[in-house]
């Protein structure tokens, strides 16, 4: 996000040291999302408090088109939110979800998905500014965001259904 958020604000006018204190107070802003979310699921179950921050980076683009620091402000505190939230959280859901026995497995599968993404994205993204511009880059990073918060809501239902039904004899609960 930070490499075409920085560019598309110089592109709209903005100074380089404006658009470097947006980049990095989204890294701020994600320090406060993983402490929201310690603190709230310690009461509610960790893939609902994720998913509901990265939910927050859906409408968090609209403000960041009106090209004005408020715009920018509001941008950074729905979208900071739950910037970090997953970095924090994947680890916990791997454990909620994974049996013990697979942990590692599922933990290094998941590390590979991640960092194909994180040397993917730039490029897609990239391509996709090319052909139509950065209004339908960070509309495809927020669609990416809701289909994210999707999962973690999918996941932890499928969690919490597949721990309601009893254990079949033989089987370990």
């Amino acid at each position: 996000m930070n490499v075409h958020l920085v560019s598309y604000l110089i592109e709209q006018g903005h100074s380089a040291s404006t658009a470097a204190t947006v980049a990095g107070a989204l890294g701020v802003l994600s320090v406060l999302g993983r402490i929201t979310m310690t603190r709230i699921a310690r009461r509610v179950r960790l893939a609902r408090v994720a998913a509901v921050l990265v939910a927050c980076q859906v409408p968090a683009v609209l403000p960041l088109f009106t090209g004005t620091l408020a715009g920018l402000g509001a941008f950074v505190l729905l979208f900071g939110a739950g910037f970090g939230v997953l970095t924090l959280a994947r680890a916990s859901l791997v454990a909620d979800y994974a049996p013990t026995e697979m942990y590692a497995r599922w933990a290094g599968l998941q590390a590979a998905v991640v960092t194909l993404a994180q040397v993917l994205a730039p490029i897609g993204g990239s391509l996709l500014h090319g052909w139509r511009g950065y209004f339908a880059v960070f509309t495809a990073g927020a669609v990416l965001s809701g289909l994210a918060a999707a999962c973690l809501v999918m996941a932890d239902r499928a969690a919490r259904h597949a721990s309601r039904r009893p254990s079949s004899p033989g089987t370990v609960p």
